[in-house]
């Protein structure tokens, strides 16, 4: 248990945490795939496929409906969370009270209803998990419970054929009360253990009733932003794809399979998609970012639906339009939204919360708007396959957005890194993706700033997030006229660069006639793993300058075989024992950083002198 806990990255005593939100989070996922398998499937039963524009543009509506009302209303957290969960499983046995004589109007309803409330579940448990973990326990623990969601998904994918078949589709509709039973009780073990205090707590939301106010703000904001409107130009294009590819999807449903048939189709399909997803986020989706940058990440998605939308047009079958809209899913929830997340990153926070409002509020419902839109007025003369040429128009836009993308995104990156406009972990950590080329490309640009700011700012950032920058740009600072510019360049080359920064700092470190400098040499070579440099460390036993002696002696310490070692303690205790005060700082600092037992009786009078 152990061992799977360190390669889980779980510290002692946070198993209990981290087992409570994984099983939270594995059961909101579940109740989704639940709900969305059994509405399709009963809506699909119900209509034909030329009421689906009608339920796309009312889902939309209602959900942008509900989200204004939920953020006017003054609710603590802990009411937000178990006052939902109450609503559902009420809603949940009316449904199926309905649903014995079922009106068609009803389940156009029921469609629309159980839909947001489980969207806006999801979103709750997500807000609720993430407000649990402080930013460092989020970057450890994130994956472990996205994972504990994704196995929720497939379990109950898994689920979904086998009760549909023994039970109905209808009685599905019972199978979510448990799940959502289950929650609350974990509702009281977060809020009362975890949260404490927090969950007293007023939503952020909820404290602002100028909501419309701040969503035509928002909006406007976007219209003088270059970068957000070519981004929103190609998310809501994606919206607009997306959508159409859902309504093919659904038709085909319909025509391939019964009501019953329909649950089990969609909940090995959820299955299959919330297990691709997470391993093409974990293992994939961050390597093709850091290789090949942002705009490669957001093309995948219109690409791969360009490819697709074309095969069906000549081979029209469920399969392929069940393989468009998988793809669609998985790189949707990875690539795209990992690229999308870095494109918010030049801007402050206040304003990524106002433009992320008015994508998710007011462009991408329009979307979907706009989409049904057209499918109601080409009802009659738009097949299927005009569809996919429909999308395969529209990727081409989208392709053409995403490749526009870069020059405003490093333009306006490399004036935040000007205005320090970019936070460091300490105020919140950065977006995933840090090491995106780009970023770097913009940050190793500011480091040729005239500005001493602007510099020393660069460089804490790529030292704090340890950025692969290259070697040139950092060893042209070695020499700048600022001191502290310098060492924070060769802290930089210790910490960031690791081995192929050693020849360079040893260079530097012969030729400076700077001690500071020479002592942050020595450090910044101190920091470099699998190295030894105690040869060329050994002069510096005999330096008068106390700060390089001090930096060399514990380099040697550390580093240094056992002569070395002995070497450099013994001229350790001559300082000591000197009657100099400076040399007896100098000695306390070395017992300090070095940490050594033996050291811990020569420190003691010196701790009691008043010098």
């Amino acid at each position: 248990m152990d061992k799977l806990s360190d390669l889980l990255g779980i510290k002692q005593g946070e198993g209990q945490k981290v087992l409570v939100l994984s099983t939270y989070s594995a059961l909101a996922i579940a109740a989704l795939v639940v709900i969305q398998s059994l509405i399709t499937a009963l809506f699909l039963d119900t209509y034909e496929t030329h009421y689906l524009p009608y339920l796309f543009a009312f889902q939309s509506v209602f959900f942008v409906f509900v989200s204004t009302v939920q953020s006017s209303l003054t609710l603590k957290k802990t009411t937000e969370s178990l006052g939902l969960k109450i609503v559902f499983i009420a809603a949940l046995v009316l449904a199926r009270l309905f649903l014995a004589n079922p009106a068609p109007w009803l389940v156009f309803a029921l469609y629309i209803v159980l839909q947001t409330l489980v969207d806006i579940l999801v979103m709750i448990s997500a807000i609720t998990v993430i407000r649990t973990f402080d930013t460092r326990e989020a970057k450890r623990l994130s994956s472990v419970v996205n994972a504990g969601g994704t196995m929720g998904a497939v379990l109950m994918g898994l689920l979904v054929p086998v009760l549909a078949h023994w039970f109905g589709t209808e009685n599905l509709l019972l199978a979510v009360i448990p799940i959502l039973g289950f929650m609350l009780i974990l509702d009281m073990k977060i809020f009362n253990t975890f949260l404490g205090s927090q969950a007293e707590e007023i939503t952020e939301s909820s404290r602002s009733r100028n909501f419309f106010l701040r969503m035509s703000s928002a909006g406007t904001d976007v219209m003088k932003d270059r970068l957000m409107l070519t981004f929103l130009a190609l998310s809501c294009t994606m919206v607009i794809c997306s959508t159409l590819i859902d309504f093919q999807f659904k038709s085909m449903l319909k025509e391939s399979y019964s009501r019953d048939q329909i649950t089990a189709f969609l909940g090995i399909f959820f299955a299959a998609l919330n297990a691709v997803a997470l391993f093409f986020q974990l293992f994939v989706a961050g390597r093709i970012l850091l290789t090949f940058g942002m705009v490669v990440s957001l093309l995948l998605m219109p690409m791969t639906l360009f490819t697709g939308s074309l095969v069906f047009v000549f081979l029209p079958s469920i399969w392929i339009v069940a393989g468009i809209r998988f793809s669609e899913n998985v790189l949707k929830y990875s690539s795209f939204k990992t690229a999308s997340s870095i494109l918010y990153m030049p801007y402050s926070p206040a304003k990524q919360s106002k433009l992320k409002i008015s994508s998710d509020g007011i462009f991408k419902p329009l979307a979907v708007l706009m989409a049904s839109g057209l499918l109601i007025l080409a009802e009659k003369t738009m097949s299927l396959q005009m569809i996919s040429v429909t999308v395969s128009v529209l990727c081409i836009f989208a392709v053409l957005s995403a490749i526009n993308l870069k020059k405003p995104y490093v333009e306006k990156l490399r004036s935040s890194l000007s205005r320090r406009r970019i936070r460091l972990q300490e105020s919140g950590g950065f977006s995933e993706g840090i090491s995106e080329p780009n970023i770097i490309g913009a940050i190793e640009e500011t480091l040729t700033s005239k500005v001493d700011k602007e510099v020393l700012f660069s460089l804490e950032l790529i030292k704090e997030n340890l950025l692969p920058v290259s070697l040139d740009r950092i060893s042209a600072l070695f020499d700048h006229k600022s001191a502290l510019i310098r060492k924070e360049a060769l802290m930089v080359a210790g910490k960031c660069l690791g081995e192929k920064a050693s020849g360079v700092l040893l260079r530097h470190l012969a030729t400076t006639g700077i001690s500071a400098d020479q002592a942050y040499c020595i450090r910044a070579l101190c920091c470099i793993p699998g190295t030894d440099h105690t040869r060329d460390l050994d002069p510096y036993l005999s330096c008068k300058d106390l700060q390089v002696l001090g930096e060399a002696l514990i380099y040697l310490i550390l580093k240094g075989d056992s002569e070395t070692r002995a070497l450099a303690e013994s001229r350790l205790l001559q300082l000591f024992d000197s009657a100099l005060p400076e040399e007896q700082r100098t000695a306390a600092y070395i017992a300090g950083e070095v940490a050594l037992d033996s050291l811990a009786e020569p420190l003691i009078p010196l701790l009691e002198s008043p010098d």
